[in-house]
């Protein structure tokens, strides 16, 4: 099994406006925040082994804990168990008024992405979090057994079920 591929993250904003007489722009491009990375199988620096993506659903008031060292199964059915993770991503599909936390596991958090196992990140409704630690030899690690637990949790809003996306970029060795 080999990984290869690209994470691109691309912003191109104008804010118009008039100061006096003139009209003002402010102007930013991809050339001043340009995230093109490619990543070559390996566990170095820039590099990956594997991946698990999945598009799940929490009910009103659930959560789930995935546990990053030997609970998941990636595209080709084989169990992944995670030793770093170099990128993560996380699409919250909701249109309405449902949050996601993500973090704050009650046993075995992962600690390396947070800044203490109890920290949650909100992502809102159509939001999206990204982390990725590209040219960094030591990406965040995992523990199996006791820092490997990624908690998922559906926050308050609707009271229909909430879809999210996920994406795990990572080494196994």
């Amino acid at each position: 099994m080999a990984l290869s591929g690209s994470i691109n993250l691309g912003v191109d904003m104008k804010l118009t406006g008039t100061s006096g007489l003139a009209a003002d722009l402010d102007s930013l491009t991809n050339a001043n925040l340009a995230l093109a990375l490619t990543l070559t199988d390996g566990s170095g620096a820039n590099q990956a082994q594997t991946m698990w993506h999945d598009r799940r659903t929490l009910a009103a008031g659930a959560s789930e804990d995935l546990d990053l060292a030997g609970g998941l199964t990636n595209g080709l059915g084989e169990t992944i168990t995670f030793t770093n993770v170099r990128a993560l991503i996380i699409k919250n599909n909701d249109t309405v008024n449902t949050t996601l936390g993500v973090g704050n596991a009650s046993t075995n958090a992962v600690s390396t992405i947070f800044g203490n196992v109890s920290d949650l990140i909100v992502v809102r409704p159509e939001g999206v979090f990204a982390l990725y630690c590209g040219n960094d030899t030591n990406p965040y690690a995992i523990t199996a057994g006791s820092a490997d637990i990624l908690q998922i949790a559906r926050g308050l809003g609707s009271p229909s079920d909430t879809t999210y996306d996920i994406i795990i970029i990572g080494t196994t060795s």
